[in-house]
């Protein structure tokens, strides 16, 4: 070795041992270094003795190694092991791993194993009162539960894997017990081969996001007999439990299951007990389970969307002595069970609606010894004996607006002493019996006086053309019962629904965009258009796969680091105010933390310095994006009072009205949906709907207005509108109607309606004469407005004068008018300057700037529509008022106790 080299590895070591010989005073914020190999760079060889001696803030490095015994943590330390394969915590039968009695700890990299099994709380990591932990990284095993809370709150706890804890029926992955336990969040937790997954006793606003539990002995989640509340659980996934999937037996409230998934429990997925207050499943997926994929036993306040419920040992869902407390079972695919898809037992007032149900082994639905359920908008096939069944003593049920068809026996059978149910409105299909439904009491009703039901195989006349079979259709069984009015074609002249395999989903909708792209070629279209069509499938194609496929990386970092700033948050009143600063520039991406700042800080306004943008421009967002589109076509089925033509009208003490924004909304939803299907039946009734606002429209200083002829109540006041009278909410409803359905068929009448109702946005109350209609003004500053209720003292409704900038909005796509693109400009920096002066900190925003009224649903429109500005401005300025009225939202229900 040569000199050089020589010199300066002794200068190396003696800066090495300067900077990690141990010395009695070590300052705080100072690196302890821990390794049981005991080499020169070591301080300690075990861990209890550097926690020990560590001081408030100071960082322990863990080497590679395994460490032995109990280690408790007195002092607010941050340990860092070498990763869970090569730094190894043996408890050696002691109380806990780490044992955490102070706040502000951090936990990283490490395994804990061997907890003593025979104390009966004696976890992997343990907090009895201390708060502000984190722990992310970690394994834990062989012991009776691997993590224990008691009394503890504001922790975070991520990728982290426990595994067999299985000694005794009370062990859990993770086991939560004390009301004070609350606002934690647990994310990419992994738990499986324990008793239960998860033990919650007491407890609220927790949160589990993305976790994963299977091979348990017992159960996956359960909460028992105690008081929980807000417990959110998002992207769970239960599969291979013993017992039941997710249990809660109780006096719980404000559960929610979103996006998950229950399957291959050996009992049921999830089975609810007891629990008479809030409980959500939304969007989740259960099937293979062996008994029930949902079970509700003497329970209510459940509601169950959007969810799919297949191959279940006995029931999709089953009701059992639900009395007097909604069950809502909505927009749920539920099929291939192995008796009944929906079963309801002594259970009442369950609405069940809009779901797809077939393929049950048994019935699509049975009722027994129920009363007062409503069964609507379902499609119900090929089930394995009756559509719906009414067995024993059911009592006024109502079923309709209901697709039967192709059930083995009946597509509705009512026995047992069933009465007075209803069932009418219905389209019944392809039931290969003598007749389509029985009846074996007699006492039911099988129209509403006016209407019955369709039924595929009557074969009555209709000699007075009116829709309604001149002889009445006969329900087969003891009763004689008869539908007295049969409908002559379906109700909206749909058939049945059908099922079709993905594939073939797959296949219609490619062949559809190629069918486009070639008629866009035929009239015009450029080779590149064709080819960009083609392109644009394949990478949706691409893209789809991806986002299905793909894992989450890089989420837990940020969504981490986004929790340790929350925490660093409470270290001082001049680091928040720091870091407030550094958040109003990033306020989309830090959500409500910038929120959280500000309920510490007290005193200082949240608009304090904010700049409104006096500036804006209009950008041109896809179509799908802009107001008035919806997820799903709405129905061809009247379900709403009409005139004799099946226009849409409102009834005011007993007499039909016209209704502008209603007429505006319908063909708004029609045109959509035309849009969205090519079904022409869509854009026929848009059209009637609009011929009608035409025949109503009037015409004053060349402007077009369409007209209210009966009296309003104004929304919380005791005051009224009277009619006739206008508004600049309809008025600009109309402009989006009329200029959209111009752009879809060219007539010529559309757009002289759009120019007619963009010229009523242009006639300022100021420049008209006494008694001339306005729903424009400018207040004493000079702020343009558009008022829905054009009164002497405007009241400044936020909704309505959004509404008629969504109108501004689609007539400028339409005409390029500059004019119109300076009143949408103008338009928005009124709200931008007086949105601030809406909300209520902490509380709902106030529904107008003339009275106090604050209501939830206009709270909520209030969100969407600035989110919806921003889209169409660019500008993120609304979204971020609409994030701090999301985040007075959640602390409104909040201080209320109330789940939201």
């Amino acid at each position: 070795m040569g000199k050089p080299t020589w010199v300066f590895c002794i200068w190396a070591c003696l800066l090495a041992m300067a900077l990690f010989a141990p010395c009695a005073g070590k300052a705080s914020g100072s690196t302890w270094i821990v390794d049981d190999d005991e080499g020169w760079w070591t301080d300690y060889t075990n861990i209890q003795d550097a926690i020990d001696n560590a001081s408030k803030g100071d960082v322990i490095r863990v080497f590679n190694g395994t460490y032995y015994g109990y280690h408790s943590l007195e002092n607010e330390v941050q340990m860092y092991g070498n990763g869970t394969e090569h730094t190894i915590v043996n408890a050696l039968d002691n109380w806990s791993g780490f044992d955490v009695n102070s706040d502000n700890v951090h936990i990283e990299g490490f395994t804990i194993f061997n907890t003593d099994r025979w104390i009966p709380s004696d976890p992997g990591i343990t907090l009895l009162g201390s708060k502000n932990l984190t722990a992310i990284n970690c394994k834990l095993y062989d012991g009776r539960h691997g993590i224990f809370l008691n009394d503890t709150r504001d922790n975070y706890f991520a990728n982290i894997e426990i595994f067999d804890m299985s000694f005794g029926n009370t062990s859990a992955g993770i086991f939560i017990d004390g009301w004070d336990t609350h606002d934690t969040i647990f994310e990419n937790i992994t738990i499986h081969d324990a008793n239960n997954g998860i033990t919650i006793r007491d407890g609220c606003d927790l949160e589990f996001r993305n976790c994963t539990i299977f091979n348990g002995t017992s159960t996956g989640v359960y909460l028992p007999s105690y008081s929980t509340s807000r417990i959110t659980f998002t992207g769970l996934e239960i599969w291979n439990t013993r017992g039941t999937g997710f249990f809660i037996d109780g006096r719980n409230n404000g559960i929610k299951m979103i996006d998950c998934s229950v399957n291959n429990s050996e009992w049921s997925g999830i089975l609810i007990e007891n629990c008479y207050d809030e409980m959500l499943i939304d969007n989740c997926t259960l099937f293979n389970n062996g008994h029930n994929g949902i079970k509700i036993f003497e329970s209510g306040e459940v509601k169950i969307m959007n969810s799919t419920i297949h191959n279940n040992t006995i029931d999709g869902i089953n009701l059992e002595e639900c009395y007097y407390n909604v069950v809502l079972i909505d927009n749920c695919t539920i099929f291939e069970n192995g008796r009944t898809g929906i079963k309801v037992y002594q259970s009442d007032e369950v609405t069940i609606m809009s779901n797809t149900i077939h393929n049950n082994t048994l019935d699509g639905i049975n009722l027994e010894e129920s009363k007062d359920n409503f069964i609507e908008y379902c499609y119900i096939s090929n089930n394995g004996i009756d559509g719906i069944n009414l067995t024993i003593e059911n009592e006024r049920n109502v079923i309709r607006r209901c697709n039967i068809t192709s059930n083995r026996d009946y597509a509705i059978y009512i026995c047992g002493g069933s009465k007075e149910n209803e069932i009418y409105h219905n389209n019944i299909f392809d039931h290969t019996l003598s007749s389509q439904a029985c009846d074996d009491n007699g006492n039911n009703d099988w129209d509403d006086g006016s209407f019955g039901n369709y039924w595929s195989d009557y074969i009555g006349y209709d000699d007075d053309g009116n829709g309604i079979g001149d002889q009445p259709y006969s329900i087969g069984g003891r009763g004689r019962a008869k539908d007295r009015y049969p409908l002559m074609t379906p109700l909206n002249g749909t058939g049945p629904r059908n099922i079709p395999e993905f594939s073939t989903m797959v296949l219609v909708s490619l062949s559809m965009f190629i069918i486009i792209a070639m008629m866009r070629r035929r009239h015009g279209g450029s080779d590149k258009e064709l080819i960009g069509c083609l392109f644009a499938i394949a990478t949706i194609g691409v893209l789809v796969s991806a986002s299905t496929l793909a894992p989450s990386f890089g989420q837990t970092e940020q969504d981490g680091s986004l929790h340790n700033r929350v925490i660093l948050f409470s270290n001082g009143e001049e680091n928040l105010k720091n870091e407030a600063d550094v958040a109003e520039t990033r306020a989309e991406e830090m959500g409500g933390v910038l929120e959280m700042i500000e309920d510490r800080i007290e005193g200082i306004p949240w608009y304090q310095d904010l700049e409104r943008p006096t500036e804006f421009d209009l950008v041109d967002i896809e179509y799908d994006m802009t107001p008035y589109t919806w997820e799903e076509p709405i129905s061809l089925y009247v379900n709403y009072p009409t005139d004799d033509e099946g226009i849409v009208v409102q009834i005011i003490q007993g007499e039909k009205h016209y209704n502008p924004t209603k007429l505006n909304l319908k063909g708004l939803h029609y045109l959509h949906a035309y849009r969205d299907t090519g079904d022409i039946r869509y854009l026929e009734r848009t059209e009637l709907f609009a011929g009608k606002l035409i025949e109503m429209a009037t015409e004053s200083n060349g402007a077009i207005w369409l007209p209210f002829d009966f009296d309003r109540p104004l929304v919380g006041m005791e005051e009224s509108m009277e009619g006739p009278w206008f508004s600049g909410m309809t008025q600009g409803q109309g402009l989006s109607l009329f200029s959209r359905l111009y752009e879809e068929t060219g007539n010529a009448i559309y757009k002289g309606m759009a120019d007619g109702l963009f010229r009523s946005l242009t006639s300022e109350k100021e420049e008209l004469r006494q008694g001339d209609p306005w729903v424009a003004c400018r207040d004493d500053d000079g702020y343009y407005w558009v008022e829905e209720y054009p009164l002497e003292e405007p009241m400044h409704v936020l909704n309505g004068f959004i509404y008629a900038i969504y109108g501004m909005y689609d007539y400028y796509q339409l005409t390029e008018d500059e004019e119109c693109l300076d009143m949408f400009e103008e338009s928005l920096i009124t709200v931008a300057h007086y949105a601030p002066m809406y909300r209520n900190r902490k509380e709902l925003s106030r529904y107008c700037l003339g009275s106090d009224i604050v209501l939830d649903q206009y709270h909520q429109k209030h969100i969407t529509q600035l989110n919806t500005l921003k889209q169409m401005s660019g500008d993120g300025f609304f979204s971020l008022l609409a994030s701090r009225l999301k985040w007075d939202e959640m602390k409104y229900w909040e201080e209320r106790n109330t789940p939201r």
